[in-house]
């Protein structure tokens, strides 16, 4: 939400995984800033704007839709807690996905994307209501929950 009003440095950052990696894509360089649009990263970075930004400026800060792009919707679906683990990225929980691209979906610029008819199912499957949700998501936590099955590898060492 703060970063949505410093248009400045939309075409200077990045934030995708695959920016140093041996997957990076050249082509796909929009702005000066590196995005991919294929990693966790670039998928939840791209929704985290998307709840702030105008689609066109989103679209134009990490090159393309990826709500559009339906070779995405298992990424889709393992952000929103709807198959699999969370991916071992760098990237929000599953309410923060809920929450980013329900605030999309809200401005109706997004409406005709496959990825927008995954959020009633996962707030469905959340068990919340998107009221809670974004209290949560937007209120400050001063440390980060670990699940309990990483906690108990670390007490091993």
């Amino acid at each position: 939400r703060r970063f949505s009003k410093y248009p400045y440095y939309f075409s200077l950052f990045s934030s995708c995984n695959n920016l140093f990696g041996p997957r990076r894509v050249p082509e796909k360089i929009a702005g000066q800033g590196y995005w991919c649009g294929r990693c966790a990263k670039c998928v939840f970075i791209f929704a985290s704007l998307s709840a702030f930004l105008k689609r066109d400026v989103v679209i134009n800060i990490v090159g393309e839709d990826l709500y559009s792009d339906s070779n995405l919707m298992p990424m889709f679906r393992r952000l929103l807690g709807l198959e699999g683990d969370k991916p071992f990225d760098c990237v929000g929980v599953s309410d923060e996905m809920i929450v980013a691209m329900h605030e999309a979906r809200a401005t109706g610029a997004y409406a005709d994307t496959p990825a927008m008819e995954l959020i009633d199912e996962a707030l469905r499957r959340s068990g919340k209501s998107i009221d809670d949700m974004r209290r949560d998501v937007f209120s400050f936590k001063p440390s980060l929950p670990i699940p309990e099955a990483f906690a108990k590898c670390h007490e091993k060492s």
